[in-house]
């Protein structure tokens, strides 16, 4: 959007000016979507909407985005464990340390108090 501005007012303007003007004059958002659909499930709710589509086929169709859908959920489903399990693993790899370096500290220095 940026590169049809400055080609149609043929202005210099920084990025970051042209943002804060959408942003705060126009009240233009932007971001990513809340959520995204992959290629395929695009692609078969395109043929399931086709007015061309057999019932048949649109039954066949909706099976395999179901499918697919269920797939997708497992998948996260894992990977937000993974993720858990991951952080746990660090936290306490990190607690370990820090208790270690306390002990060995304690072990060569003694009970040093201010």
């Amino acid at each position: 959007m940026l590169e049809m501005f400055l080609n149609t007012y043929h202005v210099n303007v920084l990025y970051k000016v042209y943002w804060s003007i959408l942003t705060q004059k126009f009240n233009i958002k932007f971001g990513f979507p809340r959520s995204d659909t992959c290629s395929i499930c695009d692609t078969l709710a395109t043929k399931i909407n086709n007015p061309e589509c057999s019932t048949e086929e649109r039954e066949k169709l909706e099976t395999e985005k179901k499918s697919l859908a269920t797939k997708s959920r497992r998948i996260q489903k894992k990977k937000k464990d993974i993720s858990l399990h991951v952080e746990f693993a660090i936290a306490s790899f990190e607690n370990k340390c820090s208790f270690c370096s306390r002990q060995l500290c304690h072990n060569v220095f003694g009970d040093v108090h201010d």
